[in-house]
């Protein structure tokens, strides 16, 4: 592994011993390879493999815990119908249906984890969902005090993409971003093109601690969270940007923070490769 400029290189390396016309070592060759796309497909193929198995195993959870969690909340709700309004139970029946909402919402995440939908994907503008994304979010109440910045590219080329998925996947970024800065801090979403590469990026900024390197890796791992969550939406969100053939980058915001890109393929870019929209 190498750093060249600000990209990480993986180096496959042979070495093996020189010898003069005596038999003595007169030097040693090296041969080195980039194996980064290599190591980047394999990485991305055991992530893939992971998701895939524990989708199975998340579905077959969350259907057998639905049926009783139902049964737990109507139940409950019937007893604080029941209940005297001086009740002291009452409070504690609150807490039995608000703790059953909330299991219920963790099995509804299951759900949409376990789910494999191919994306319905046709031709719109990066620039297109970011600003439908922003003012969805401008509404939520715990947006009120955060500071919501964009920076648009005019002439950023169109992708092919499932509109509700990735808007998904950006309205995820953007809460992981307000709750990193107590949803008091300021975020800005950016578009912008990679024209070498034929890539489009869009990316979200926060100015808050950041995410420590060693945990860079695990961030996108199942069930995985520092903030006591299930850990299924970064994991989620890999898989919709995966299978439409792009990438979610982490890099360090210049004022501390994290930057969380979504990397697709361009328009003409996948029309090059895969000869139709289909």
């Amino acid at each position: 592994k190498m750093l060249v400029g600000d990209s990480e290189l993986y180096m496959e390396t042979v070495r093996f011993p020189l010898f003069d016309y005596k038999g003595e070592i007169a030097g040693i060759c090296v041969i080195a390879r980039d194996a980064t796309k290599e190591k980047i497909l394999q990485e991305r193929l055991t992530q893939a493999e992971k998701l895939a198995a524990l989708g199975k195993l998340a579905a077959g959870v969350a259907h057998e815990i639905n049926n009783p969690l139902t049964g737990i909340l109507a139940f409950a709700e019937d007893i604080k119908e029941d209940l005297p309004a001086d009740s002291p139970l009452k409070e504690d029946i609150d807490v039995i249906i608000r703790e059953t909402m909330r299991c219920r919402d963790i099995v509804r995440n299951l759900l949409d984890f376990s789910r494999i939908n191919e994306p319905n994907r046709a031709k719109v503008s990066p620039n297109a969902i970011a600003e439908n994304t922003l003012k969805l979010v401008e509404k939520l109440p715990e947006f009120r005090d955060v500071a919501l910045k964009k920076e648009f590219e005019t002439d950023i080329p169109d992708i092919l993409a499932d509109r509700q998925q990735i808007q998904q996947v950006l309205l995820n970024l953007l809460i992981n971003a307000a709750d990193a800065t107590d949803y008091k801090g300021e975020i800005k979403v950016k578009t912008n093109s990679e024209r070498r590469k034929k890539q489009v990026v869009i990316s979200v900024e926060d100015n808050g601690p950041g995410i420590p390197e060693n945990l860079q890796e695990k961030i996108f791992e199942p069930f995985f969270s520092t903030k006591g969550t299930n850990g299924l939406g970064l994991a989620v969100s890999w898989g919709i940007v995966e299978r439409h053939k792009g990438s979610i980058e982490i890099d360090s915001a210049e004022s501390g923070g994290a930057v969380f890109k979504i990397v697709l393929p361009a328009y003409e870019q996948e029309r090059g490769i895969y000869g139709s929209e289909n």
